[in-house]
């Protein structure tokens, strides 16, 4: 009946309608044809329990649906009662409604199947669907995930990778002249000691032999140029870093990995505001990339020190927050004095990481009687210009929220001068 209404509007009013694409009709809403999947969609199963195979949840509904609609044929041609065959046509509509959703809602408790089904939309959607589960995400080789924790020392762009998954996680690395002593070292370490290597392809072969077993020390004698061995991830190896939900492209970012003791990945927690991570429970994936081409494609496009700001509106994403802040305001209180122990000790901190040889000048300390202290200002100066060989100059004044009157001298110290990072 609805169908034979909406057959009588003319093609002039349809646009009235809404429907603005060629060839739309209000008729083309009403089902009238079930489209019937391929095989491999909904394949047979072979039943352990009873002979025979057991059919896909689709083929059961579809054959429900031809076998109602033999039985409205037959009612119908042979002048059955107008109630059986409107209790068929419900019957019929709710089977087809199944076949597409199966979780429908408002089903009357004398239709209502005795079994659970997966519809189309079912299969679908969700994170078990085929567009989450099956195209948008996929299993790869090379990646590991555990729990990540926050470390203060590592550098923004550095992940601390658990030594377990270290020795797991490889890189095919060619052999040349180079670096051909190195990789024979690997190899006689073999899987189980790290820095090692879990396997060796030898140049011109699609072999590879697996290092837990025989003899280590004669396939390194063996080893010569062009061979591949498959090293385990070490010290300053490029690596993919995500967690999800990805949302924008902030969300997988490079950094280098460092391989520590413990078991969880481990990073700057400068660097949670573009993962929007935080550290009670939260997860994390990390990929290593496996040719030349992929790292220095990571490396340069999504290394996290080229994404420091945000393209939507240039807002800072990597930069000092919550404890980093709270110890830079402590430090530079005008009441703080530090003995020379204490100066040494704070500046020390700085030899970490590729600073760790860097040549430290110590200024004059600000107060000579009756001890020799220096202020949190200076330490915080010497922090972004540790040496005279420093090639960072910066001039800035910066007037604080609680700023009186008097620039420097102000009362509540509230005004920030820089003269060639030289702090007061």
């Amino acid at each position: 009946m609805v169908l034979d209404l909406f057959e009588q509007i003319p093609q002039s009013d349809v646009a009235l309608l809404g429907m603005c694409s060629r060839g739309a009709h209000p008729k083309h809403l009403i089902v009238t044809r079930v489209f019937v999947p391929p095989a491999c969609i909904r394949p047979s199963v072979l039943s352990e329990v009873k002979a025979g195979t057991t059919e896909d949840d689709l083929t059961m509904k579809q054959s429900e649906i031809l076998l109602i609609n033999d039985v409205i044929q037959r009612h119908m041609a042979t002048g059955g009662k107008i109630e059986l065959i409107y209790e068929d046509w419900d019957f019929l509509q709710l089977h087809v409604a199944l076949y597409f959703h199966s979780e429908i809602s408002g089903i009357p408790i004398n239709m209502a199947p005795k079994k659970t089904t997966r519809g189309i939309v079912q299969r679908l959607k969700g994170k078990q669907g085929r567009f989450r589960c099956n195209l948008s995400g996929k299993r790869v080789d090379f990646s590991g995930r555990t729990v990540i924790s926050p470390d203060p020392n590592l550098m923004i762009n550095q992940v601390g990778v658990p030594v377990r998954v270290a020795k797991i996680l490889t890189y095919p690395e060619r052999v040349n002249l180079a670096n051909i002593r190195h990789m024979k070292h690997l190899v006689r370490n073999g899987p189980g000691t790290h820095p090692g290597a879990n396997y060796v392809q030898q140049r011109g072969s699609s072999f590879k032999k697996y290092l837990a077993y025989g003899n280590r020390e004669k396939v390194a004698q063996e080893l010569k140029c062009g061979d591949i061995v498959e090293r385990h991830l070490c010290d300053n190896d490029i690596v993919l870093f995500n967690r999800q939900p990805s949302l924008h492209k902030m969300s997988i970012m490079c950094h280098r990995a460092k391989v520590q003791p413990q078991r969880t990945f481990r990073f700057n927690e400068c660097a949670c505001t573009p993962y929007n991570a935080d550290f009670d429970g939260d997860e994390m994936n990390l990929h290593l990339p496996q040719t030349e081409e992929a790292r220095a494609e990571a490396l340069i496009l999504m290394g996290n020190q080229s994404n420091l700001v945000t393209p939507k509106n240039g807002e800072i994403l990597i930069a000092a927050t919550q404890d980093f802040i709270t110890g830079g305001y402590l430090l530079t209180q005008k009441e703080v004095f530090l003995t020379k122990e204490e100066a040494m000790q704070l500046a020390a901190c700085f030899l970490d990481n590729e600073d760790s040889t860097m040549n430290i000048q110590i200024p004059a300390p600000a107060l000579l009687k009756p001890r020799r202290l220096w202020t949190g200002k200076q330490i915080f100066s010497l922090l972004m210009r540790p040496n005279s060989d420093s090639h960072i100059r910066l001039n800035m004044v910066n007037k604080g929220r609680n700023y009186t009157k008097n620039m420097d001298l102000c009362i509540n110290d509230s005004c920030m001068w820089l003269f060639n990072i030289l702090n007061k």
